[in-house]
Formats: structure tokens, C-alpha cells, sequence
């Protein structure tokens, strides 16, 4: 009787040891598309790929991992703009990536790592190297400014500077009359 009891106690640490292994991917990701991509999907490994929208005021679509689906076996997920061949794909080693022959990429490639539960995962491509992937857990930054004014511009030249972190949203009526 005894050693039922102890074969009953390690069937149920097993079984709670089990269970936590193959838990669900959590988390939030951020990503920017390519230009050329008109659809975004993100799949887990268990064949669970779901469409993403594309949030109007960021620019970013945005996924809510644990809606995707449940016991992912691996703790990751992947980016994709389609579902049939020929798939474009972003992974962790490549961007903008595309297979003609694997229906399965999404499923298949090297997956990105799930944040976890209340975290969040901006991707996007490298500012500083074209073709790389950025896996960050803070939201890219602007901190390139390019500015060109129009050659021999008199009004341009005597005016002064200034510039406008928010868009001009924060812009003050009387300082900026409407013209008709």
C-alpha cells in the first residue's frame, strides 16, 4: 500500500511538471511589417496561425500571444505574410525572408521567444543595418533626424529653428494663426 502511495505522489509532481512544460506562449508583440507586406500572420509551433491587424495610430501590428492558441510545446512563435507558398517570413536570423516549397515555414523556422505573461517584444527591422532583425523588449526610438532645407531659401535662412517632438500636437493656437 505503500508504494502506491509514493507511486501516486510522483504520477502527480510528474503530471504538475508536465504541465508547466508545455504552457501557453504569453505576452505581447509589437511588429512592424515590411512596406511590401499586406498581411501579417503569427503562428505557433502547434500549426495555431492566426491574422493580425495593424494598429492605424503606431503603425505597428500588434498580437496578444495567449489569444493565438494553447500548449505551444515550444516556448516561441513566428512572423509571416501569408499562409500558402510562396511565404514571406521574418525570423530571428533573417528579414523578409520568403519559401516557395515549405508550406510549414511558419510552423517550421526559428521562432521568436515569447515574452511572458504581462511583457511585451517590439520587432522590427534595423535602422542602422538594412536586412537585419531587431528583437527589443523597449519600443524603437527616433534618433535619426535628416533635414535638407530648400536651397537659397531667404525665408527658410532668417527664420527661427525649432522643432516639434509630438508632431505639433502640443502646437498653441495663438502662436500658429490658421491661414486661408
Amino acid at each position: 500500500m505503500r508504494n502506491f502511495g509514493n507511486s501516486l505522489i510522483f504520477t502527480a509532481a510528474l503530471l504538475v511538471g508536465t504541465q508547466s512544460a508545455f504552457a501557453s506562449c504569453l505576452g505581447t508583440v509589437y511588429f512592424k511589417a515590411p512596406d511590401t507586406w499586406a498581411d501579417v500572420y503569427v503562428a505557433t509551433y502547434m500549426g495555431n496561425t492566426v491574422k493580425i491587424e495593424k494598429d492605424a495610430v503606431t503603425g505597428f501590428y500588434i498580437a496578444k500571444l495567449e489569444t493565438i492558441g494553447q500548449n505551444s510545446y515550444s516556448n516561441s512563435f513566428n512572423i509571416g505574410a501569408g499562409t500558402t507558398p510562396p511565404i514571406k517570413y521574418v525570423s530571428v536570423t533573417e528579414w523578409e525572408a520568403s519559401s516557395s516549397f515549405d508550406p510549414n515555414i511558419l510552423q517550421n523556422n526559428q521562432g521568436f521567444a515569447c515574452p511572458g505573461e504581462g511583457n511585451s517584444v517590439y520587432i522590427f527591422e534595423s535602422p542602422d543595418r538594412p536586412g537585419t532583425t531587431v528583437v527589443s523588449s523597449e519600443p524603437p526610438g527616433a534618433k535619426y533626424v535628416y533635414f535638407m532645407p530648400p536651397p537659397e531659401d531667404a525665408a527658410w535662412m532668417n527664420s527661427s529653428p525649432m522643432i516639434s517632438l509630438d508632431g505639433g500636437k502640443t502646437a498653441k493656437p495663438r502662436r500658429c494663426p490658421k491661414v486661408s
